[in-house]
């Protein structure tokens, strides 16, 4: 995969993706242009260290006297087009034909300064039905080294529920809400340090509220009496009356804080620092 994107990154690359099969096709350079690119042959050695061996002088030579070869620092090189649609079709259980997600993605890979490396351009996107989100990242041959880093502003909770087929969304499909959110997500893996893998991901919302109106899934009257089933081992169920006829019911303002924050952090550690959503569970 390195060496694919490797040479995507020195030519002119498209890619295009029909379901889960993707075709990429690569121009050559311009004529005129081979001062800029490396011979087929010396990207091969550039992407193969266990062939470079004796043939690493006489590329560094050829590279450095290239025509439109900056003494001192090379030009920055090009940035590549690659882009494409992929569509899947999600299995609903009301819906023989299935559920529509589409993925475009319209990016461009730019090179990094070591040599088979390779990196996406500032203004790179991915969205994912109406939903656009900018994507960054970079590839490295050493470790090999990933990268990859996903924002989204202001995103309506509406167009996420348009885009994300029902059977993916499960219950809260149900649910309705007003106001808008950002997203960021960032992942770090170097394999030649796998233990130091870093992942974050957050939400920051604006103004976001739950839609009484509109929703349908029974949250709002969790504060109102109710019976709860509880399953218990062994395929058991009991009920439980919760409300001022269990004599052993106790509204929220009637139980100590430390208990209710006590019986809150055995079920979600982190419930107290996170903001609804933690990345960190797994």
């Amino acid at each position: 995969m390195a060496r694919a994107l490797a040479c995507a990154g020195w030519c002119a690359a498209r890619v295009t993706c029909r379901g889960s099969l993707c075709a990429t096709s690569c121009s050559p350079p311009a004529r005129g242009d081979e001062g800029r690119h490396l011979r087929r042959r010396d990207r091969r050695l550039l992407a193969a260290p266990e062939r470079r061996g004796r043939h690493d002088h006489e590329l560094r030579h050829r590279a450095a006297h290239a025509p439109g070869h900056v003494h001192g620092g090379a030009r920055p090189p090009p940035r590549r087009p690659i882009t494409g649609r992929v569509e899947f079709t999600v299995p609903g259980e009301h819906q023989p034909i299935g559920y529509p997600l589409t993925i475009d993605l319209d990016a461009r890979l730019t090179g990094v300064r070591e040599p088979s490396g390779v990196a996406l351009a500032p203004g790179s996107r991915v969205t994912i039905g109406r939903v656009p989100l900018t994507l960054g990242g970079a590839l490295s041959s050493r470790g090999p080294h990933l990268k990859v880093a996903l924002d989204a502003e202001a995103v309506a909770p509406g167009d996420v529920a348009e885009s994300i087929p029902p059977p993916l969304l499960g219950p809260l499909q149900q649910v309705r809400l007003r106001g808008t959110f950002d997203y960021a997500l960032r992942f770090d893996l170097d394999l030649a340090e796998p233990d130091s893998v870093d992942f974050h991901a957050d939400v920051v919302p604006h103004g976001l509220a739950l839609d009484p109106a509109h929703t349908t899934l029974k949250l709002v009257g969790l504060d109102q009496p109710f019976t709860a089933t509880i399953h218990l081992p062994h395929d058991r169920l009991v009920t439980r009356e919760l409300s001022s006829a269990n004599p052993h019911f106790r509204t929220l303002d009637a139980i100590d804080s430390k208990l209710v924050h006590a019986v809150v952090t055995n079920e979600d550690g982190g419930f107290f620092r996170h903001r609804g959503f933690n990345s960190e569970a797994g």
